[in-house]
């Protein structure tokens, strides 16, 4: 037989309501502060990434134009080269 009889329901109730209170008014603001400035910092990154990106395409694309035009004109002397011995061999035939 109990000599005191208790029921805290009422203060579970109270420390209950006030944990909801402080997760919504602290914790969750927190939370989303945080992910906004890390959804920030990601954008940043990933813009400059992608800017370097494209930089980098725009530098392999003019280097392969370069060494296009160099092998065509190479190319174009050595026809000229193997033309002009190909003229002499028959002129000495």
């Amino acid at each position: 037989m109990a000599i005191f009889t208790t029921d805290l329901k009422g203060e579970l109730e109270q420390i209950k309501k006030a944990a909801n209170d402080v997760v919504n008014n602290s914790v969750n603001p927190m939370i989303n502060d945080a992910i906004k400035q890390a959804s920030g910092e990601i954008n940043k990154v990933v813009e400059k990434a992608s800017s370097q990106i494209q930089e980098n395409i725009k530098l392999l694309s003019e280097e392969i134009h370069n060494q296009r035009k160099l092998t065509k004109d190479e190319l174009r002397k050595l026809a000229t080269l193997f033309k002009g011995q190909r003229q002499s061999l028959a002129i000495e035939a």
